[in-house]
């Protein structure tokens, strides 16, 4: 049952900085099925898998249902919606950082389609009847499905992307196992236009105030091609009401604005103009910036699984958080493997180049190959991924 008590509980369980288990093994060890096996058996623990995308999400739920998880879903993902308007207002909130303003929207936007099929359906063609039935079905099972795991008390595999969204309710009730590095995720750059960036602050300056605004004179004031730090606004520091209050200020913003918890969150700017001459203002409205934008994954007891991390970086990111480094000793390898440079061979070169295994596999006769599993053949070998 969730109650107040239970969100106060949570409040001063997010007070505590909880430990991150990092622990590194070359690539194709098993590990999915390894984590998977072990909390199959764990009893009173109750975990959210987050994986890179929701192919990956996908593949890695079928596997654990096929190893045999009862309780178990993964997080939905909204179908293509036909309708323009909807579709093109549900991007704008998602761009926009409105979410919870998205799902109101969608839940009207169902009763509104519901409204159309039965006054207009005489008036439909066969195809827009099925295209608007097909966008009521997703839509509401997008919703259905999204306030079931919220509140979910068995495990869940899910996106990295959906961690910086994380309900309250399962940061507290469930640990977090990260398949691959998430560092990447938490530390990106992004270019914005400083007069979109001052439309995004400027909307919001009579909820965050006095904070907000020396954020923007540092952004502002900034010499051209200097790197500066400049103080980030976390998403946990503010609270359930700022944070409605922040979407109702956005949703109705007219201007040009930039995600509203990215802008919070840039913790340095590189600022610059491409006409020389207005590098001797103090700003242009068509100055560009560099923003070094910081995100942390929610703070519970978390285990990273990758090849590729390095602890240093955890360590420098989440230096309040208590972190232990393992590694798994490396495999030996037998045998020989013979590698073919002359494409990428990566997803998109397969796509396009259709014939290229095929090829592969004429010239080498015989051998297992190990490519992607969509691909694979009876005998040969898959990377972790669709």
């Amino acid at each position: 049952m969730i109650d107040n008590r239970n969100y106060q509980e949570y409040i001063h369980f997010n007070k505590i900085p909880h430990r991150i288990t990092l622990i590194k093994g070359q690539t194709a060890l098993g590990k999915t099925k390894a984590y998977g096996i072990s909390i199959k058996e764990a009893i009173f623990c109750k975990y959210i898998i987050a994986v890179p995308t929701h192919s990956l999400k996908d593949e890695i739920y079928e596997d654990l249902i096929e190893i045999g998880f009862k309780d178990i879903m993964k997080t939905p993902k909204l179908e293509f919606i036909h309708n323009d308007k909807i579709r093109y207002e549900e991007k704008r909130l998602m761009n926009i950082g409105a979410f919870g303003k998205r799902k109101i929207f969608l839940e009207s936007a169902v009763e509104m389609l519901k409204d159309k099929l039965a006054l207009e359906k005489e008036d439909l063609t066969k195809d827009k009847i099925s295209e608007i039935e097909r966008d009521i079905e997703n839509i509401s099972y997008y919703l259905e499905q999204n306030e079931i795991v919220n509140h979910y008390m068995g495990h869940i595999v899910t996106t990295q992307d959906r961690l910086f969204h994380l309900h309250w309710h399962l940061r507290y009730t469930h640990k977090l196992i990260i398949d691959e590095d998430i560092i990447r995720k938490c530390i990106t750059v992004r270019t914005f236009k400083i007069k979109a960036l001052k439309n995004t602050c400027e909307c919001l300056s009579g909820i965050l105030g006095e904070e907000l605004k020396k954020k923007l004179d540092t952004i502002l004031n900034t010499p051209y091609k200097k790197v500066k730090s400049v103080k980030p606004i976390y998403q946990k520091s503010l609270t359930n009401s700022q944070i409605e209050n922040i979407e109702k200020e956005i949703v109705e913003e007219k201007k040009s604005i930039y995600n509203i918890f990215d802008v919070l969150s840039i913790s340095a700017i590189y600022k610059y103009n491409e006409d020389s001459e207005k590098m001797k203002n103090d700003y242009n409205d068509d100055d560009l910036v560099h923003c070094l934008i910081c995100k942390e994954p929610p703070n519970m007891e978390t285990i990273v699984l990758s090849a590729t991390l390095e602890p240093e970086f955890y360590e420098k990111f989440f230096e309040e958080r208590p972190i232990t480094y393992k590694e798994i000793p490396k495999v030996k390898y037998k045998g020989k493997v013979i590698q073919d440079c002359t494409y990428s061979y990566s997803r998109s070169c397969l796509v396009e180049h259709k014939g290229l295994l095929a090829q592969i596999r004429k010239k080498h006769e015989g051998l297992p190959m190990i490519t992607f599993k969509r691909y694979c053949e009876l005998g040969d070998y898959n990377f972790r991924s669709s």
